[in-house]
């Protein structure tokens, strides 16, 4: 049997790290869509 050198604890870490760092930059890209006026709100509540 095969054994990591780093646990599988690591790689989770790892992944959530890559998950978070991705979904910020979108929130960063969204947010700079909206303030450049790229992007614009259109809902009739909004």
């Amino acid at each position: 049997m095969i054994k990591d050198k780093k646990g599988a604890m690591t790689r989770s870490f790892m992944a959530l790290r890559v998950r978070v760092i991705i979904a910020g930059l979108l929130l960063l890209t969204l947010a700079y869509g909206l303030y450049s006026g790229q992007i614009v709100v259109n809902s009739p509540w909004g």
